[in-house]
């Protein structure tokens, strides 16, 4: 497994359609035009986004995240908008790593002071965040949060 940029377009609408066929429908309607306008705006504006790929080369996770400010913070912090993969068992679990140790390094580099991550309404046990919990991050319910260097200082 390797994260990367997006290669092309078509990295892109790949990452959409693996991210929407993951989705409960019932429950949150999606937009696959709406989606993949977010996704190409994000890409081309220099937002982070990076996939995951296997030894094939083939897309097996991403994770988008921006920076922002929240109304109640007075610092920007870096969140993650957008993670996915279609990996099982310790393959999902190295994605959830790999992407993240990723994100941190980015968040590093850009001096945000958090980062944050969080879970989806279809992961009632929190597995997600529990992985992030596991490599560093320190996390509540749903959400996972990692302080970096720059929060120290």
């Amino acid at each position: 497994m390797k994260v990367i940029k997006p290669r092309d377009r078509n990295d892109l609408i790949k990452c959409v359609d693996l991210y929407l066929a993951l989705n409960d429908e019932t429950f949150l309607p999606s937009n696959r035009i709406v989606c993949l306008q977010k996704v190409e705006t994000a890409y081309k504006t220099g937002k982070y986004f990076k996939i995951l790929i296997d030894d094939l080369g083939e897309i097996i996770g991403w994770l988008h995240a921006d920076t922002l400010q929240l109304s109640y913070m007075s610092i920007p912090i870096l969140q993650q908008m957008f993670y996915m993969s279609n990996q099982t068992g310790v393959k999902a679990v190295r994605a959830v790593e790999l992407l993240h140790e990723d994100l941190i390094f980015h968040g590093e580099e850009i001096g945000v002071k958090i980062i944050t991550s969080m879970g989806s309404y279809m992961d009632p046990n929190f597995v997600f965040v529990r992985i992030l919990e596991k490599s560093g991050w320190e996390r509540r319910g749903y959400m996972a949060i990692y302080k970096t260097r720059h929060y120290y200082k």
